[in-house]
């Protein structure tokens, strides 16, 4: 009976009834019938304790159906936005909420239910990403394949200019400035611009493997940044973490966006005609914003108030000066 108090005593640490059987030197099934009868009595170590050995016996042949067993659902809504904290993870959620469960004498489910209808609850709800990432966490910068024209004033014919792209992958909002081309000096303006305009900083920087960006990445090494590129970030104190060579999947969230707002862009601009390109920008700050504003279609919000209320607020401040190029 020794044993079975044990049991009582390890579960609520969120160890597996594998790693528990082999503590308690009994069989995973006996491990599972003591947990059902702590559910179904809702008993805690404390509690159990107390009883010498013929009760405890009493209570490990007792059986209920499974009409009279009743779980105390965890507050999913709650626990989705604790999850956005820096740190906090389902594991920790999981064990707080049994701590929780044992002090009100509720039965609990068990970490693989509880995932299970965590994960479900998020992706029917605007915090799909929190799985993935964390708010305020990292910064995802590309150049946008597609290019944008604009009108030349004092020649005439169209102006090609390329389309630098960024996005925060936890909530998902963008932003996009058209520049002359994609030389240094372009690239870290539209980073201090972008900056700006997300009123923060996050702490890490993920861009592609472009040569304003990276000099060379090598296979086992470190990459090796441009110097502008890693004084610019060392400025805003960001970490600068370039996705591995040929793996789109570590910036997904700016590969989606690449393909997605420069359409969004193009097909809404297409009629109008910019003599300049402050002109093109001017108008690229609407068009993003009304991109931001979007209603998600497989979720309730959009990027905006995903970044308003879940993510602004996360974001590092900015230093006392924007970094200039030398």
């Amino acid at each position: 009976m020794h044993n079975i108090k044990e049991v009582s005593h390890l579960r609520p640490l969120g160890l597996s009834q594998r790693m528990i059987a082999k503590q308690c030197r009994m069989s995973r099934n006996t491990v599972q019938k003591v947990f059902k009868m702590l559910d179904l009595k809702r008993l805690d170590y404390l509690q159990l304790k107390e009883f010498d050995d013929e009760q405890v016996q009493e209570l490990i042949e007792y059986k209920k159906s499974k009409r009279e067993l009743q779980y105390e659902l965890p507050d999913y809504e709650k626990l989705a936005l604790e999850l956005t904290q820096p740190e906090v993870t389902m594991q920790l959620l999981w064990v707080e909420y049994i701590q929780i469960c044992c002090k009100n004498h509720h039965i609990y489910t068990q970490m693989t239910q509880f995932k299970k209808y965590f994960n479900e609850y998020l992706n029917t709800h605007q915090f799909t990403d929190v799985i993935q990432h964390k708010p305020g966490e990292r910064i995802e910068v590309d150049w946008a394949g597609t290019p944008v024209k604009y009108q030349d004033s004092d020649h005439g014919g169209d102006v090609t200019v390329s389309l630098f792209v960024a996005v925060l992958p936890f909530s998902g909002y963008a932003f996009a400035r058209a520049c002359p081309d994609q030389r240094q000096a372009s690239w870290i303006d539209a980073h201090v611009r972008m900056f700006h305009t997300f009123s923060g900083l996050a702490k890490i920087l993920v861009p592609d493997n472009l040569k304003t960006a990276i000099i060379k990445h090598p296979k086992y090494e470190d990459p090796i940044l441009n110097e502008s590129y890693r004084e610019m970030a060392e400025h805003y104190g960001c970490v600068t973490m370039p996705t591995h060579v040929r793996k789109p999947k570590d910036k997904a969230s700016v590969e989606n966006s690449v393909n997605q707002l420069p359409r969004f862009i193009l097909v809404r601009l297409r009629h109008q005609q910019f003599f300049t390109l402050e002109e093109y920008n001017d108008q690229l700050l609407k068009t993003l914003d009304e991109f931001n504003r979007k209603l998600f279609q497989k979720k309730s919000g959009s990027r905006f108030e995903s970044f308003a209320h879940l993510e602004r607020n996360r974001l590092l401040p900015h230093p006392s000066t924007p970094y200039a190029l030398a």
